[in-house]
C-alpha cells in the first residue's frame, strides 16, 4: 500500500498545480486500465467547449490541495521519510501477526456496543469474557478434548476466574482513586486561579477607590490637573487596569490596554488619550439599568450601604456604562450644599443587596 499512497500523493500534488488534464480525462492517479470507461465516464470527460472552465479548474485544484494535505497527515509513516515506507526485516518480523484490515475489531466493538445497551448492568469483565470465549472459539476446543482434561481445565479456570475478579476490583479501586485525585487537583488549581483573580481584582479595586472611576472625559482633565506627574501615571494606570481586569471592558484596539510599546513606557498624553477613548467606547454602549428577578431597581434610590466599618447612607446615581452590574453611588458624607459631591464610588450593588448589605430607604 505504501507505493499506492505515494502514487496517489504525487497525483494530488500534480493536479493541485494544473487540473486541466484531469478534467479532460488524460491524467489519473493509477493505471488507466483500472478505470471503467462506460458512458457516464465518457460524458464526464467530454469537453463542452474548446476552453476549459477556469472556475472548474480552480475548484478542482483547491480540492486536490486539501486532499493532499489530508493524505500527508493521515499516512505520514507510510510516505517517504516515514518509519514504515521502507520497512526493515525486523519491522516485518514484528508485524507478521498484524491483520491487514479492521473487520475483526469493528465487529468486536459492535457486539460490545450491543451488550452495553441490551444489558447495561453487566460488568466490563463479563462482557470481555463473553467476547473472548466467542472469538477465540473456546467452545470448539473444549469439545475436542477428553472429558478428564476438559474438567481439569475448567476447574483451573474457575480458580483463576476468582483471582481475576479480585484483580479487576482492585484495578477499579485504583482507577476510582486516580480519578478522585485528578478531580481534587483540578479543584485546587481552580481555587488557586480564582484566588489569584480575586487578588488582582482587589488590588485594582483598591487603586480605583482612591482615585475614583472616571466616567466622563471632563473628569480626566479635571482630576489630572490636581495631580503630580507621578500620581498622574498611577491614576491613569489604575483606570486602565480596572476597566481591563475588573470591568472586563471589550475593546477593538488592544493597544488601549498597553502601558508601553517595544520596552518604552507610554507618555502621560498617550495614557490619557487611551483612558478617554475607553470612556467614550463605554459611553457609546447601552447603560440603562436592567431589571433582575427578586431585586428592585436601584438607580435613584436612597440606600444604606453596610461595610465592616459601619453603615453609610447614600444615593444610587446611575449604572456604569456597558457594565450593568456596577453602580455609581454617592454617600451623604461626601455631599456639600450647592456643589458637586466630593467623591462618587462604584460597587456591584446587586450582589450587596442579595447578601443583605444594601438596604433601600423609603422616601417620604
Amino acid at each position: 500500500m505504501n507505493n499506492s499512497y505515494h502514487t496517489l500523493l504525487a497525483f494530488f500534488d500534480r493536479a493541485s498545480e494544473d487540473s486541466s488534464d484531469f478534467i479532460n480525462g488524460n491524467d489519473h492517479p493509477f493505471d488507466s486500465s483500472l478505470i471503467e470507461t462506460d458512458e457516464f465516464y465518457a460524458k464526464l470527460v467530454q469537453p463542452s467547449s474548446d476552453v476549459i472552465d477556469d472556475n472548474a479548474c480552480a475548484l478542482a485544484q483547491m480540492a486536490f490541495k486539501g486532499l493532499g494535505g489530508v493524505l500527508r497527515k493521515a499516512m505520514k509513516e507510510q510516505l517517504p521519510g516515514g518509519s514504515f515506507f521502507q520497512p526493515t526485516d525486523e519491522i516485518r518480523e514484528h508485524t507478521q501477526s498484524v491483520i491487514s484490515h479492521n473487520k475483526v475489531p469493528e465487529r468486536v466493538f459492535g457486539i460490545l456496543d450491543f451488550f452495553l445497551r441490551y444489558r447495561p448492568n453487566a460488568t466490563t469483565i463479563s462482557n470481555e469474557a463473553f467476547l473472548m470465549f466467542a472469538f477465540n472459539t473456546t467452545s470448539e476446543r473444549l469439545q475436542s478434548l477428553p472429558i478428564t482434561e476438559k474438567e481439569k481445565l475448567l476447574t483451573e479456570c474457575r480458580k483463576e476466574g476468582r483471582q481475576m475478579q479480585a484483580k479487576y476490583k482492585e484495578r477499579l479501586k485504583e482507577i476510582e482513586a486516580k480519578r478522585r485525585e485528578n478531580l481534587q487537583n483540578k479543584q485546587l488549581a481552580l481555587e488557586k486561579k480564582q484566588k489569584r483573580e480575586l487578588q488582582v481584582k482587589s488590588k485594582h479595586t483598591n487603586a480605583i477607590l482612591y482615585y475614583g472611576l472616571w466616567q466622563r472625559p471632563d473628569d480626566v482633565e479635571n482630576i489630572l490637573a490636581e495631580l503630580s506627574n507621578t500620581e498622574k501615571r498611577k491614576a491613569l494606570s489604575s483606570q486602565i487596569r480596572f476597566r481591563q481586569k475588573v470591568l472586563k471592558q471589550t475593546v477593538i484596539e488592544k493597544q488601549l490596554y498597553q502601558m508601553s510599546e517595544k520596552g518604552k513606557a507610554y507618555t502621560l498624553e498617550k495614557l490619557k488619550n487611551n483612558v478617554i477613548q475607553l470612556i467614550k467606547d463605554a459611553a457609546d454602549s447601552p447603560s440603562e439599568e436592567s431589571p433582575t428577578q427578586e431585586i428592585p431597581l436601584l438607580v435613584g434610590k436612597k440606600v444604606i450601604h453596610t461595610f465592616n466599618e459601619g453603615k453609610w447612607p447614600g444615593r444610587v446615581l446611575s449604572v456604569v456604562a456597558v457594565f450593568p452590574e456596577f453602580y455609581n453611588i454617592v454617600y451623604d458624607c461626601d455631599l456639600q450644599e450647592n456643589s458637586s459631591p466630593n467623591a462618587i464610588y462604584t460597587y456591584t450593588l446587586k450582589e450587596d443587596y442579595r447578601n443583605g448589605n444594601l438596604e433601600i430607604v423609603p422616601e417620604v
